[in-house]
């Protein structure tokens, strides 16, 4: 996802990589919101705006490191994503190396990416999706690598379910709370996606500025959905009671 079709964190990701900049870059990052808002598309841009060879700002998309980010090739960058790979739960291993084979876990731990020197001589990076679906054993595991940061690194989580994670967790990130985005921005994304500009209007209503939940919509195109979608255009039925 390109920076200008990133709607709605702009402002957060301008404020990090300033800080950056300035060296002020906080270690550990917690993006929470609801579903289908975009964070975790918006910590991929925080990487890759920090490891960018123009960044850190908007990364350019153009330079061998911002391809490499794209393509999940940096040498920099290490992404734990359960969704992507399936699994329920993110076990200790990705945290830290021990019982990698009986759990499954390929690649390196968070811990030892971290201890490495940097390949391209400026940030090493850590995303984590769904944060919440740790194991109480990896969470513990985790705190270690939080209280010990090393120089120029980042360990972003992405949650929609905050409570998910022990308190002594969340209390060593720095919480960045992502907000729901206007109706007239997600139903940009929708016409983007291919949405006539009514439909994305009725379509925004009833998503409740998530454009995730809103492309969900769009692309069932069951008839049920349908209905519901004209039964709110002619004020049968409000946008609330519909969703």
């Amino acid at each position: 996802m390109r920076f200008d079709e990133l709607l709605g964190h702009g402002a957060h990701l301008h404020g990090l990589w300033r800080s950056a900049a300035l060296g002020r870059l906080p270690h550990a990052l917690l993006w929470r919101g609801c579903d289908g808002i975009g964070k975790f598309q918006a910590l991929d841009l925080l990487a890759r705006g920090l490891l960018c060879a123009r960044g850190p700002g908007v990364p350019c998309d153009t330079c061998g490191p911002c391809k490499r980010v794209l393509a999940r090739s940096h040498p920099d960058l290490l992404v734990v994503d359960p969704l992507e790979d399936g699994w329920e739960q993110i076990p200790v291993a990705a945290i830290v190396p021990r019982r990698a084979e009986s759990e499954g876990w390929k690649g390196p731990s968070i811990g030892e990416f971290l201890l490495l020197r940097a390949h391209e001589g400026g940030w090493k990076v850590v995303l984590m999706r769904a944060a919440e679906r740790m194991t109480e054993s990896a969470q513990n595991a985790l705190l270690k690598t939080l209280e010990e940061p090393t120089r120029s690194t980042l360990l972003a989580l992405e949650t929609s379910s905050p409570e998910g994670l022990r308190t002594t967790v969340r209390s060593r990130l720095i919480e960045v709370r992502c907000q729901t985005l206007a109706h007239s921005a997600v139903a940009e994304v929708l016409v983007r996606a291919g949405s006539t500009a009514a439909e994305a209007q009725a379509l925004a209503l009833l998503s409740r500025g998530s454009p995730g939940r809103a492309l969900e919509l769009f692309r069932a195109g069951t008839s049920a959905a349908s209905d519901l979608l004209e039964a709110v255009e002619s004020g049968r039925t409000s946008a609330a009671a519909a969703a």
